[in-house]
């Protein structure tokens, strides 16, 4: 070194300290990314575990957005985001049918697709109650909020969010569907709510009530999470379908709901659950009990007696089932 001319060092290649590689990344018209070969940038990229970083990664260069679009990465993000979903071989084959018809990059067009349907907003029921995942609650629904709510997730994909602790960001509530809903005439309504996964709130807000001083509907944007295995998964999917049935037949063989049908004890002034209230809540209450209370109780005229227990009786069969094959499995 110390024998090197002049013109020698001059033409020696500047060594940058670690600490300077931001700095000299942004200084520089082309930055250090653009100076790494694809197939080292490729591999580094291969090492980020969190997607939002490697979406965000798409805004720095074209070459950038090229190569961290690629269907070799993202793929693997879609296994891991929808493993143990409901939805997961639906989605997974949707975007494998994408990647074979419309080139490179389909793999994350699907995956922030998905994300919508992952993450959204869902109008918010409140109650003290114990819930278990793929087994079924009768409730009535009156005070004007939760027929908002009712009419609200049928407009959209027929879900709402059961919070049974009082619900907040960062807690951990059950995304709930609707199955059997019978709507009386007064806008009250009875419905099975199957529990299909928890959930985490991530963002809340209220919708106001026209007319009369009632409570607001809360609504909360929330995150859906995976369920524990298989064997949950495919509990759900045969909850969902004898719903579903039983609602067919009940549909072929009954008469439209009217107001005499429904429970009319409750009325529109009480205020029942988690905001701060006294008064009792609206799930159905078993035949012979006037009152609402919390309970399992499955509607008349939507599912026989014999039918209820059934399913209840499967269902949590089918829970302890997957508990003791997790348990085998460990």
């Amino acid at each position: 070194l110390e024998s090197a001319s002049e013109a020698e060092a001059a033409q020696a290649p500047a060594v940058i300290p670690p600490a300077s590689y931001h700095a000299a990344a942004i200084a520089s018209p082309v930055g250090l990314v653009d100076r790494l070969e694809d197939d080292l940038l490729h591999h580094v990229l291969t090492q980020v575990s969190d997607p939002r970083v490697l979406a965000s990664s798409r805004a720095v260069s074209r070459r950038m957005r090229q190569l961290a679009s690629e269907d070799t990465l993202w793929r693997e993000f879609c296994a891991a985001r929808w493993l143990n979903r409901l939805e997961e071989e639906e989605w997974m084959r949707a975007a494998a049918d994408a990647a074979r018809a419309g080139g490179s990059g389909q793999w994350y067009r699907q995956f922030t697709l998905r994300e919508s349907d992952i993450l959204k907003w869902h109008p918010v029921f409140a109650m003290h109650a114990q819930l278990n995942i793929g087994i079924p609650s009768g409730l009535h629904f009156f005070e004007p909020r939760y027929r908002m709510l009712v009419q609200r997730a049928l407009a959209s994909d027929g879900k709402f969010v059961f919070a049974v602790s009082q619900p907040q960001i960062g807690s951990v509530a059950y995304l709930c569907e609707l199955h059997n809903v019978m709507v009386y005439a007064d806008g009250r309504a009875d419905v099975h709510a199957l529990p299909v996964s928890e959930c985490r709130l991530t963002a809340t807000q209220f919708e106001q009530m026209a007319g009369g001083n009632h409570l607001p509907l809360l609504w909360c944007r929330a995150e859906a999470l995976p369920l524990p295995s298989r064997t949950h998964v495919e509990n759900v999917r045969n909850t969902r379908r004898f719903l579903i049935r039983a609602g067919q037949v009940a549909a072929g063989g009954g008469g439209e709901a009217t107001d005499d049908d429904a429970d009319d004890e409750p009325n529109d002034e009480d205020e029942p659950d988690l905001d701060d209230e006294d008064d009792e809540d609206e799930a159905i209450e078993p035949e012979g009990n006037d009152g609402g209370a919390t309970g399992d109780a499955m509607l008349g005229g939507s599912m026989g007696d014999d039918d209820s227990l059934e399913l209840e009786r499967n269902a949590r069969e089918d829970s302890d089932e997957a508990e003791d094959n997790d348990a085998n499995r460990h």
